[in-house]
């Protein structure tokens, strides 16, 4: 009689428990490529995120706001611009605007996202009431989008350089 490999018989909560460890996206993207029930792992995993970073990634709208969609804890997110560049718009934010866990986000970070206008950064903002740090340096926004941040950014601190 052949034995079951272990991971056959690793129960998907603890797998999902195991998964949630992994903090880079490289590696939850990589672990949902094993086999389908790992992929079921990470899905699992990504609704107990408390932190997103995209930062250092080339990502678009589709990528950040599928995984946000999917994070209902989420509480962190970083979008930053590095060397590779992110090709997030304001359909990208549109979207995050509009999963679960944006009115519990504390901190987002959208510094050198230069495709966004007031426009999504309004529609964010609207939503993600209990922000707290909002990192919006090196974007091309206006008055505009600092007005609303005003109006509906009531929690947000001061940062110590």
């Amino acid at each position: 009689m052949a034995s079951s490999p272990y991971i056959d018989v690793l129960p998907p909560d603890l797998l999902a428990c195991c998964l949630l460890h992994l903090e880079s996206l490289k590696d939850l993207a990589s672990a949902s490529q094993v086999c389908r029930k790992w992929k079921e792992g990470v899905q699992h995993a990504l609704k107990f995120r408390i932190k997103l970073s995209f930062s250092g990634l080339r990502v678009d709208d589709d990528c950040v706001a599928g995984l946000v969609e999917g994070a209902y804890s989420l509480r962190e997110l970083d979008i930053s611009t590095s060397r590779w560049g992110c090709h997030i718009t304001d359909a990208g934010l549109k979207r995050i605007s509009l999963a679960m866990c944006c009115p519990n986000l504390t901190s987002i970070s959208l510094w050198g996202v230069t495709a966004i206008t007031d426009a999504g950064v309004v529609d964010l903002v609207s939503k993600a009431t209990s922000l707290q740090h909002l990192n919006i340096g090196g974007t091309f926004i206006t008055d505009i989008s600092i007005i609303a941040i005003s109006k509906c950014c009531q929690r947000l601190k001061v940062s110590e350089s």
